[in-house]
């Protein structure tokens, strides 16, 4: 019956009295069919989440934590993988060395990012993390910071010497291979 009535383009909210069977009336309000209020109700929210979802795509970009290195692996690789372990989203600023015409290095692309976030952080070095108003940099420094953030690190006093000690020593390793 209801969509009969849809049919006919009466109008919702309003009150008709329609025939049934045996000559009997009834008194009816026609509301809209619960089909076309749950699609207004879906369609309502998709547009608030759209408004939301461009807005709070800003809003990340401006509050995702940064991670900074050379354009190889090296000591910047650990602290990549670990928020990717962790599943935290994160800007990766990749800095390029570049061979000279001459000989030698073109580092130009990490030295004029690093005067500007000297004035920040006097001791600005590779690799760095910055996260909202925290810039932090040197590797066991950003290791452990991420540890900490990320919840990789230990809980108990015991858990967070292991770690320190692991640390160190990966670094002490690190530095034993890549020296000549």
């Amino acid at each position: 019956m209801l969509s009969v009535l849809w049919e006919r383009n009466l109008l919702v909210g309003e009150s008709y009295t329609v025939s049934r069977f045996h000559g009997v009336s009834h008194k009816i309000t026609l509301h809209t069919p619960p089909e076309i209020r749950i699609w207004k109700i879906w369609m309502k929210r998709k547009l608030e989440q759209k408004t939301m979802s461009s807005t709070n795509k800003k809003n990340e970009e401006n509050t995702l934590m940064r991670i900074g290195y050379w354009s190889i692996r090296g000591l910047g690789a650990p602290c990549r993988m670990m928020t990717m372990y962790a599943g935290v989203k994160a800007k990766f600023d990749v800095y390029d060395v570049k061979p000279k015409v001459g000989g030698g290095w073109d580092a130009s692309s990490w030295f004029g990012p690093k005067k500007e976030l000297k004035k920040i952080n006097p001791l600005m070095n590779l690799p760095y993390v910055i996260d909202n108003d925290v810039i932090v940099n040197q590797t066991n420094a950003v290791m452990t910071y991420l540890g900490r953030k990320l919840n990789l690190w230990g809980t108990s006093s015991s858990e967070c010497l292991a770690c320190e000690q692991l640390l160190v020593r990966c670094k002490s390793l690190f530095s034993r291979i890549s020296s000549p």
